[in-house]
């Protein structure tokens, strides 16, 4: 009997603690909304593991807490360089008092690209999401569209995509975004490694179809590429352009002229010096903002 009024005496003080620890907790938190604007005056909350301690084992509910501040947060009007730090910070505190908060990092991660610009930090999130949650597309697209539309580091674009294009429930048109991310990054070798291997994996004839045409076309792209290579290596012998490309075979350059995949040709346009398919008239691109 003794023992039990004792356990429930132990419970209660520890759930008073906690109350007082989180009403001081909320009270900084009020305080520091109102410095928001205030950057000189702006103050960051304790370290994670600090915080992690102060709140006694109830991490998810000092998450779920920190949670609605940062909503209200990003609800301001106005933020500034050191709010967003405060955000950044804060976002850390409810990641680690709560790893598998899903949405934490994938809010997070949105609003620090879009709303702060803030890809590299954004992407820092989403690479934490990505580690607990493997299962979920959303993840390395966000990431992916981060070195796309930010970053502007197509192969790594092209390497999140296919990731995230490969997961249960993921939108088809990633498979074809990544093909064009292989493309506009120089390396459609991969990018024809990549579908080949989905190809393989497609039941749908009708998708079938379409990656089948995106892999023809990324196989354009490679054979533009090698035969610009060896166009440039027979100026570079001989001072002048060669007058079609059939001269390089006979000069030795390469063995043999690639096959065009759509029952087309490979030529060279004397007007721009450039290697062209006469069945596609525009190269396989992302378009890209101005």
């Amino acid at each position: 009997m003794a023992t039990t009024f004792k356990k429930r005496a132990f419970v209660t003080v520890v759930t008073l603690i906690l109350i007082f620890i989180l009403l001081l907790l909320q009270m900084r938190l009020d305080q520091l909304k109102g410095e928001f604007k205030k950057v000189d005056e702006l103050e960051l909350l304790p370290k994670p593991e600090i915080v992690k301690l102060m709140v006694l084992g109830y991490d998810q509910l000092a998450a779920d807490i920190l949670w609605l501040r940062i909503i209200q947060y990003v609800g301001e009007k106005a933020q500034t360089e050191k709010g967003w730090q405060w955000f950044i910070h804060t976002l850390d505190i409810i990641t680690v008092l709560d790893p598998e908060f899903e949405y934490a990092y994938q809010f997070g991660g949105l609003i620090l690209s879009v709303i702060a610009t803030k890809p590299v930090e954004s992407n820092r999130f989403l690479e934490e999401g990505m580690k607990v949650n493997p299962d979920k597309w959303v993840f390395p697209f966000l990431i992916g569209f981060n070195y796309f539309d930010s970053l502007r580091d197509y192969q790594k674009a092209a390497q999140y995509i296919s990731i995230a294009s490969k997961q249960k429930g993921a939108p088809f048109f990633l498979t074809q975004f990544a093909a064009r991310l292989y493309a506009t990054a120089g390396s459609p070798e991969n990018g024809i490694i990549f579908l080949e291997q989905v190809i393989k994996s497609t039941t749908d004839e009708t998708a079938r179809e379409k990656l089948e045409t995106r892999l023809k076309e990324l196989i354009i792209e490679r054979d533009i590429n090698f035969l610009g290579k060896a166009v440039n290596r027979f100026q570079d012998i001989y001072g002048y352009p060669p007058q079609n490309l059939n001269i390089l075979v006979e000069k030795g350059i390469i063995k043999f002229l690639p096959k065009e995949p759509f029952n087309g040709y490979y030529y060279l346009n004397k007007k721009s010096e450039t290697v062209e398919s006469s069945s596609r008239y525009e190269r396989l691109r992302v378009y890209e903002k101005k």
